[in-house]
């Protein structure tokens, strides 16, 4: 009996341990299982923190020119991703996924890491490459810039556009937050931030690519266009210098006179017409005052021809920079001293080049004898272009190339920079950009056309305003639309400035301003109802299909404004609002 009760007792404790085990063993199971989930997701956090930190890391080296740096920061990243992915493949996460309430995270949890993925594979390893290939410091060959180098990078950027866009787009589907999704947001921030110059300029870099295109021998001119003997499509091109692409290095040549650069003449090749000369005048036969014409597509193309005839070297392009461009360049690369002492920076550059030079050179208050003197203050001139563009060779940061994009960009926008290209796929580009000077044939975007010009040789420029006003629109029943323009030309020049000139400064008319006017309708558009303050007669014609007003023989004296108004129709059914394009002025530089 006694073993019998023994046997039972000893079941009942196996039974009782048993029962103890089945439950026991299944939650020792499960923390365990519970603790490695819990120390994989610390690992994963511990991975994105790194990711954070070495994408600060790649971006700082990047800007320091540090390859080594950037090439150990992007193996830390790929190790971190690729372990993150390692650990969501594992089968006890894979398992996760099909929990109804928990496969979103996982699968968002997949998502994320893919992209940090693929930002290493499709980003950051090519890029390593190219800065091993082609280190920014050798960008500068003696006083150029290798044409393989800034392809090398363009094309970089090019092909990365489109990777980063996906994985933004991927990271805006994902629509649950962890602890530390928020980081790779940023991680991808980041790379965003490689491409962002290149996104919001990629039409002009288009045109950089056109005018770099693939390193073979190019020459293209840069006239310095001055804005003190005031043209209508920028000033008289008082220095012209080159920019040459030779065996696949991009240098800034010297300036010279225009006068030693271009043909007198117009060649025959792109001869001005007899219309031409009636509406722009008889000094259109002159090469050098071809720049009458607003129209810069036609003002390249003549000094690309005169040049070409002149010195039988074929040319590519011309670039178009009137004195303000200087101002800007030496905001960012710092002053320039010229050879006779003459000081120029960011802040004075404008002022000094257009004014103070011929006041300390050529006015009635110096002795020195006038040829001289000019011949003197074009050397200057000269000397100056040549100057800056070697400074900016010489200082040149490729971490501001957003700042000197910005020049070119606002360049375009107010004709301080045009562009001329001889190549018609090229032109395009640079049309797209606004940057060609051209007259307005988009007759969706309608533009009114504001051009003065100075016609009697003096430097009286810098004192010419020219005010512009576009007043609200009359929608006419065919569906075009009615402005009121006015158009106001002042002289601010003051009786001292008067005194102290002198003839080849104030020209014939004794601190008047002589000049041409014309005014241009949009694209299919009409100009009607002139009225002029000072009763002077506007002459209707067209030129390029646009209609135009136009006056050149007038006088703006000091303190007697002259004000036109008119009214302006653009196209019927065209919805975009008027805007105005105008001769560039030195208003904000006095």
């Amino acid at each position: 009996m006694k073993e019998n009760k023994d046997i039972e007792q000893n079941e009942r404790r196996l039974r009782i341990i048993r029962d103890a085990l089945f439950i026991v063993i299944p939650l020792i199971i499960i923390v365990f299982i519970f603790l490695t989930y819990i120390k994989d997701i610390k690992t994963i956090i511990n991975e994105v923190d790194t990711l954070r930190y070495e994408m600060d890391s790649v971006l700082t080296s990047i800007k320091s020119n540090d390859s080594e740096m950037v090439e150990a920061s992007v193996y830390h990243i790929d190790e971190s991703s690729k372990h993150m992915q390692y650990i969501l493949s594992e089968k006890k996460w894979k398992l996760l996924s099909h929990i109804p309430y928990i496969k979103k995270y996982i699968r968002s949890a997949d998502t994320l890491v893919d992209v940090v993925v693929n930002a290493s594979d499709d980003v950051l390893k090519p890029g390593v490459e190219v800065m091993k290939q082609y280190p920014l410091s050798q960008l500068k060959s003696g006083d150029g810039f290798r044409v393989d180098t800034i392809n090398a990078y363009l094309d970089y950027l090019e092909k990365i556009e489109p990777e980063i866009e996906d994985m933004t787009s991927s990271i805006s589907q994902v629509k649950v937050t962890f602890s530390r999704s928020g980081n790779i947001s940023k991680y991808v921030d980041k790379l965003n931030s490689l491409t962002a110059a290149y996104k919001e300029n990629g039409e002009y870099i288009q045109i950089f690519r056109e005018f770099l295109g693939d390193g073979s021998d190019r020459m293209y001119l840069v006239a310095a266009q001055n804005s003190s003997e005031i043209r209508a499509s920028g000033g008289f091109p008082g220095s012209v210098g080159t920019i040459r692409i030779e065996n696949g290095v991009m240098s800034i040549g010297d300036f010279q006179t225009v006068y030693k650069v271009l043909s007198e003449r117009v060649p025959e090749s792109v001869q001005v017409t007899e219309h031409e000369k009636t509406i722009f005048s008889s000094w259109m036969r002159l090469s050098r005052d071809v720049c009458y014409n607003p129209d810069f597509e036609r003002v390249g193309s003549i000094w690309a021809h005169s040049y070409e005839s002149r010195n039988g070297i074929h040319v590519d392009g011309v670039i178009s920079l009137t004195p303000v461009i200087i101002q800007k360049i030496l905001k960012y690369t710092g002053g320039v001293t010229l050879s006779d002492g003459t000081q120029l920076n960011g802040d004075n550059a404008t002022k000094v080049l257009q004014k103070e030079l011929y006041y300390k050179y050529l006015s009635n208050r110096t002795d020195t004898n006038i040829s001289n003197a000019n011949d003197y203050v074009d050397a200057l001139f000269a000397e100056t272009a040549k100057l800056v563009m070697s400074k900016f060779v010489s200082e040149f940061d490729y971490k501001m190339i957003s700042q000197y994009a910005q020049i070119f960009i606002d360049g375009g926008k107010d004709r301080t920079i045009l562009m001329w290209m001889e190549n018609e796929k090229a032109q395009t580009y640079v049309r797209e950009a606004g940057c060609s000077g051209g007259l307005n044939h988009d007759k969706e975007h309608p533009q009114a056309g504001v051009y003065f010009s100075c016609s009697y040789a003096s430097k009286m420029g810098w004192f010419i305003n020219l005010d512009t006003q576009i007043g609200d629109s009359v929608i006419n029943t065919d569906g075009s639309r009615t402005y009121d323009m006015t158009v106001v030309m002042s002289n601010a020049i003051v009786s001292d400035d008067i005194y102290k000139a002198g003839e080849y400064i104030l020209g014939a008319q004794n601190g008047g301003i002589k000049g041409f006017i014309h005014l241009f309708a949009p694209e299919g558009g009409t100009i009607s109802d002139i009225t002029t303050s000072n009763s002077m007669k506007m002459v209707l014609d067209e030129y390029e299909g646009l209609q135009l007003a136009y006056n050149l023989n007038f006088v703006v004296y000091a303190d007697k404004p002259i004000t036109i108004k008119y009214k302006v129709t653009t196209a019927p059914g065209v919805d975009e609002p008027l805007t105005v394009s105008k001769t560039p002025t030195l208003q904000e530089y006095r």
